[in-house]
């Protein structure tokens, strides 16, 4: 199906996939494949295929306010090769002079060069996937790096002059205790982030860890474990100046990651590279996983036409897990606001948990623990009348 550029609002927002680490951890479900620095030929071959592709896409885009390299890890591939993607991103793209730009990258693979590399090339977040500071965690999640490496990673950040840096846990593990929860949240704060994701161990279909769970190899936390580390862990951030904007993210005043407020504003994005997904209302298209199909063959997968029924299904359970909340005029415009009004106010289950006026709806962030069930709850009330 091809797509009239002319048709679609331009995209601000730009996804770049490198689909490569060291070490496949078993509980992502993020498509990547293992590989070590000696693939330097892959990667440029790989680079080459994504330069085809944003030739193809560039008409969508419009001046780029956000850009995040993403994985995968991109600092498997090294720092001249970064350096060759930035400058193809730039050739290509107008960026705003103030563009948000962030690359992912893992502690055992980060190094002085690839930061310095990363601050020439006009790179201003850094995003660190940490996971934890406890060596019996990070084995148990797979992870390569060890605590040490973590804070050779932050100080690699700091002396190449990046201000903005996020970085990645993973709680919620098997036994894992509060204490140990905030040992790693104060680990995390001795570096001086300006931005905190706090993700909940999730069990993700067709990952190692599926099957781990299925042959009773270790127990997940239960539903009150959950809870308490959860709140534990908003108070304890909150308590430190960050600002719980999202379930799963905090933030310094001013540092929330812009790209990421793009998908839970529902605006439109651009990906590029294997696996990648863009999104250009009402139309998503989504690449194929396979890396020598996307770099050998026809790219895309499939295209999908979203029903005003699923793009407001998908504007709540986005924009309803930020502080923000959705506006109302966005709802209006999928549904009728005098109808959806008269439904929230009579779903009495949820209108202690959330604020609602003319303007915007928002769950109060004492209950983003229980979002998700709100958020259905929501969505349920609103299947009668909605378009077909």
């Amino acid at each position: 199906m091809q797509i009239d550029s002319n048709l679609v609002e331009p995209s601000k927002h730009l996804y770049v996939h490198v689909p490569f680490c060291r070490s496949k951890c078993p509980y992502c479900d993020f498509y990547s494949i293992p590989v070590d620095a000696s693939e330097s030929q892959l990667f440029i071959d790989y680079l080459d295929a994504l330069a085809s592709e944003i030739s193809e896409m560039r008409e969508f885009a419009g001046v780029l306010s956000t850009i995040y390299i993403g994985g995968g890890t991109p600092s498997v591939i090294g720092a001249t090769n970064l350096q060759t993607l930035m400058k193809l991103i730039r050739g290509n793209f107008e960026l705003d002079e103030n563009a948000e730009i962030t690359v992912e990258a893992n502690p055992e693979s980060f190094d002085a060069e690839f930061a310095e590399a990363s601050a020439k090339s006009g790179i201003n977040r850094i995003s660190i996937g940490a996971q934890s500071f406890n060596v019996d965690n990070l084995r148990f999640l797979g992870r390569i790096h060890d605590s040490e490496q973590i804070y050779k990673a932050a100080e690699c950040i700091k002396n190449a002059g990046f201000r903005n840096f996020n970085i990645d846990l993973i709680t919620a593990l098997p036994k894992q205790a509060i204490s140990d929860v905030l040992h790693d949240l104060n680990e995390a704060l001795s570096l001086n982030p300006t931005h905190l994701s706090v993700y909940n161990l999730i069990i993700e279909e067709n990952t190692p860890f599926e099957t781990c769970q299925k042959n009773r190899e270790f127990e997940m936390a239960d539903a009150e474990e959950i809870s308490e580390i959860y709140d534990e862990t908003s108070k304890h951030l909150s308590g430190k100046d960050f600002i719980h904007y999202e379930i799963s993210n905090f933030a310094m005043q001013g540092f929330e990651s812009q790209h990421n407020l793009g998908y839970w504003r529902y605006e439109n994005y651009l990906g590029i590279g294997a696996s990648a997904q863009s999104f250009l209302k009402p139309y998503r298209f989504t690449n194929k996983k396979n890396i020598s199909d996307y770099m050998h063959s026809e790219r895309r997968e499939y295209v999908e036409i979203l029903t005003p029924t699923q793009q407001l299904d998908e504007t709540l359970l986005l924009g309803l897990r930020t502080v923000e909340g959705v506006p109302i005029s966005r709802i209006a415009s999928l549904f009728s606001q005098e109808q959806f009004l008269e439904k929230i106010h009579k779903n009495t289950t949820i209108l202690d948990k959330i604020n609602i006026s003319d303007s915007r709806i928002v769950i109060k962030p004492e209950f983003f623990a229980v979002a998700d069930a709100i958020i259905l709850s929501i969505a349920s009330k609103l299947t009668t009348d909605r378009d077909s």
